[in-house]
């Protein structure tokens, strides 16, 4: 079911919303992700700059990728994967193996994927997305990882209180 609100996953599973930026005129782009609990509760944030980036959908997956990565690499075993890159998405869920410019970064995605007692990598709008997106947008050139924890930041304040909350 596609949904237009973030959603909270179910008890034990962690959320990890993940989006991307590609700058044409740098040639270079980032990659944004949010991790919530149950509660709609921030774990963790993430922003990571990428100077070489061969396009926008190669962004995604790498969204994808550093999503799944990051979850891996705090010991998290039950995680929901949320893209707006639908194409990208159901390329990784395919169980046929393509030969393109992608595939490689697909095929390190679904061997991460194999590593979680529960790893589910799911389409959502842009909307239920939002907070990745803005997330992405904060690495650049210059601010090349950006890393919150457990600390909601002013410019997502809006955001989390009305659309990415769950309903109280």
């Amino acid at each position: 079911m596609e949904t237009f609100q973030w959603v909270p996953p179910d008890r034990g599973i962690l959320k990890i919303n993940v989006d991307a930026a590609f700058f044409d005129y740098t040639g270079g782009g980032s990659t944004g992700l949010v991790i919530r609990d149950v509660n709609g509760m921030l774990i963790r944030a993430q922003a990571q700059w990428y100077r070489v980036a061969s396009g926008a959908q190669m962004m995604e997956l790498l969204a994808i990728r550093d999503g799944i990565q990051i979850a891996k690499d705090l010991g998290h075993t039950m995680i929901c994967i949320e893209s707006d890159a639908k194409e990208m998405v159901k390329m990784c869920n395919s169980e046929i193996s393509e030969r393109s410019a992608f595939s490689a970064v697909c095929h390190e995605i679904k061997e991460l994927m194999e590593g979680f007692n529960s790893c589910v990598l799911t389409f959502v709008h842009r909307e239920a997305n939002e907070a990745a997106h803005r997330y992405a947008k904060q690495a650049t050139k210059d601010r090349r990882r950006c890393l919150w924890i457990n600390y909601m930041p002013s410019f997502l304040a809006d955001c989390t209180q009305f659309r990415c909350n769950p309903p109280t």
